[in-house]
């Protein structure tokens, strides 16, 4: 199963061959979490959106953008988080297969509010998903707007490079090839 999360930076933009296409095209996901996007079906065709079985969105209280999950082979359960709108959106899957097991999983897009501090709003929005976990296996995805690592004084910091509308992070290389490319804004 591929899943892909994807911060389209204030609504991204919804001419032909943008993010949201050029990712499916890309990486055929079978599920994708998108933050700050308006709904898929403004970003791809109807026959691009047709691929997908199952579709949740939801509009920030500014109704600039919002959160999504898009599923290509299954239909997708809207799991609301009171307070989140737009911010966090949930889907249950009913019946996806685990470990060769069909069972349902849970899945949840985050794109981390602010105003206030990252890290207060992470674990607030984690602890809301955990009441409504049912001990299914879990996807959580998205934007979390949080530093999980810090870069030693010592180390070299490497600087982007842009190479015609992707950027990779560092330009260094990595065994087997090249350091792996992400979607430049």
């Amino acid at each position: 199963m591929k899943i892909v999360s994807y911060n389209l930076r204030s609504g991204g933009n919804t001419e032909n061959d943008n993010h949201w296409q050029r990712l499916i095209r890309e990486f055929l996901p079978d599920i994708v979490c998108a933050q700050e996007t308006l709904h898929p079906k403004q970003y791809l065709s109807q026959e691009e959106f047709s691929q997908f079985k199952g579709c949740v969105h939801s509009f920030a209280h500014h109704g600039k953008w919002g959160s999504a999950i898009l599923s290509r082979n299954q239909q997708l359960e809207e799991i609301h988080l009171q307070g989140y709108e737009g911010r966090v959106v949930g889907a249950k899957i009913p019946n996806i297969a685990v470990n060769g097991i069909p069972q349902p999983v849970l899945v949840f897009s985050i794109h981390a509010p602010s105003p206030g501090t990252y890290e207060a709003s992470i674990k607030q929005i984690l602890n809301d998903i955990s009441k409504r976990w049912d001990k299914t296996p879990m996807i959580i995805a998205g934007d979390f707007n949080v530093t999980t690592a810090l870069r030693h004084p010592a180390e070299l910091m490497l600087p982007a490079v842009d190479l015609g509308g992707r950027v990779w992070l560092g330009g260094k290389p990595c065994k087997g090839g090249p350091a792996a490319p992400a979607f430049g804004g």
